[in-house]
């Protein structure tokens, strides 16, 4: 029984007996008035005899009428000293029975500040998430713009030279490598392989014209001034110009993503180019024909598995370290910084859509909430966004009394133990929405979903408090399992 119960039963009990000890009053004052009038008459009675006898009975009469009257005055100064003190116990209980309702009150009013505080806090984070939300999509439409300007084919334009007056160089065996590389990779299909041999220095326009390349790749000597060696009319030596290069390229520097120098001391060129196109690949100093193709063919393996540029160069780093060859400082990557292409894969998967799935974490109070979005590359990018905004069935009522069981048992926990007031009063808030939540008719997933994420990001602040933890988890399951 509650306490404030006690105080009430115990006020009426002492006003019952009150009303008895009042009662009995009543019935010695009756007594008293009826004795007078045994002592009047007897009085009257004397007055009108003269018999001796009749005088001594009517005396002893009035004096058993008198020693009754005093008993009776005995007993309602009893009565009225118990009335008293009992009138003095209800004053001690009703101002009990005030205290007790007064902090009933305070604590109602106390609740009710903190279901309003935490009402308030779950809209907040819900409209933070809504906002996340619409940022999200508005990212993901961004996104999608993104992939579908990326080519279905990117075309790699393999440029060597070779000439007779040169040491002998193993071009043909690079494009080979890089070639089978291509093929093994997974996106295979979305890459073209083009090869020019014995390359004059104007064949270089007529090649870009033709192929519109997404990559230049350069194969063969270089110079330590950053000139390139291609070939003359009779197959010797035709040295031309960084600026000459630079030219070239920065007229095409609408298709061309990425140019390769796999020639010697090429990253002066490589530094130069990148200024124009989003990522240049150049050779520090001289490099030998085994680390050439192996860096090479590793690079264009990874571009063909739909790696970003950066990625891919890392790989072909890789490879020259998995072989032992101590030439890993010799390739540099060039990057433009104002390109929005760094983070980009360079072929586009050919499965036909890629599926993204985002799992939101802060709260539109969706906790669960999955928002897949098809991105279709034969045709117009498509956002789907499926979100679960229903209601779910209230708590059933053979659930509501283990629900009641542990969401008292933590508050009970909580008592006990010492543990930061701030958490103490998120773990509660949190408590009390599941509870008030999966009780309604038509309970709020954003709010239980809210609430349940909270009392998890609780949970490593509670790591050594056992039984909080496992009764946290508890209810977290309770939840989950009613909402799904």
């Amino acid at each position: 029984m509650a306490q404030i119960d006690v105080y009430r039963r115990n006020i009426g009990n002492k006003r019952k007996q009150i009303n008895k000890l009042s009662s009995d009053r009543v019935k010695e004052r009756e007594k008293i008035s009826k004795e007078n009038k045994n002592i009047i008459n007897a009085k009257k009675s004397i007055s009108r005899t003269k018999s001796e006898s009749t005088i001594k009975s009517k005396l002893r009469t009035i004096g058993n009428a008198e020693k009754k009257i005093s008993d009776s005055n005995k007993k309602i100064a009893d009565l009225e000293s118990k009335m008293l003190k009992l009138d003095k116990d209800i004053l001690n209980e009703e101002k009990k029975l005030s205290r007790e309702e007064k902090k009933i009150e305070d604590k109602r009013l106390n609740e009710e500040k903190k279901r309003i505080r935490s009402s308030e806090k779950l809209s907040s984070q819900l409209q933070n998430s809504i906002h996340s939300n619409e940022v999200f999509q508005e990212q993901v439409v961004r996104d999608i713009e993104e992939l579908k300007n990326i080519p279905e084919k990117i075309i790699i334009l393999f440029i060597s030279s070779n000439p007779k007056d040169q040491s002998s160089l193993r071009l043909d065996e690079e494009a080979r490598e890089i070639e089978e590389n291509i093929k093994k990779s997974k996106h295979r299909d979305s890459i073209e392989f083009k090869t020019i041999w014995a390359t004059r220095p104007l064949d270089i326009l007529d090649a870009i014209n033709e192929y519109k390349p997404t990559i230049i790749h350069f194969s063969g000597h270089g110079t330590a001034d950053g000139s390139l060696v291609f070939e003359d009319l009779n197959g010797n030596s035709k040295f031309v110009s960084k600026d000459a290069i630079v030219q070239v390229i920065s007229s095409e520097s609408d298709t061309v993503k990425l140019v390769f120098f796999n020639n010697c001391f090429s990253y002066i060129q490589a530094k130069e180019i990148m200024k124009n196109i989003d990522f240049a690949i150049g050779m520090f100093e001289a490099i030998s024909d085994r680390a050439a193709i192996i860096f090479s063919s590793k690079f264009y393996s990874s571009i063909g598995f739909g790696n970003t540029v950066k990625k891919a160069f890392n790989h072909g780093i890789s490879a020259l370290m998995l072989e032992g060859i101590s030439e890993e400082d010799t390739p540099r990557l060039y990057c433009r910084e104002d390109s929005l292409e760094i983070d980009k894969p360079l072929v586009l998967p050919d499965e036909g859509s890629i599926h993204i799935n985002q799992e939101m974490d802060e709260l539109s109070g969706e906790r669960e909430d999955k928002y897949i979005i098809n991105v279709h590359i034969n045709g117009d990018g498509q956002v789907n966004i499926a979100e679960d905004k229903s209601n779910i069935n209230a708590v059933q009522n053979n659930n509501a009394s283990d629900l009641e069981k542990l969401s008292k048992e933590i508050k009970d926990i909580l008592r006990d133990i010492d543990l930061d007031k701030e958490i103490k009063e998120n773990i509660e808030d949190n408590v009390e929405v599941l509870e008030c939540e999966l009780l309604e008719e038509n309970p709020r997933k954003g709010f239980i979903r809210t609430a349940i994420e909270g009392l998890e990001n609780s949970l490593p602040n509670i790591k050594n408090h056992i039984e909080l933890t496992a009764n946290i988890t508890s209810i977290i399951g309770f939840a989950m399992s009613l909402i799904k």
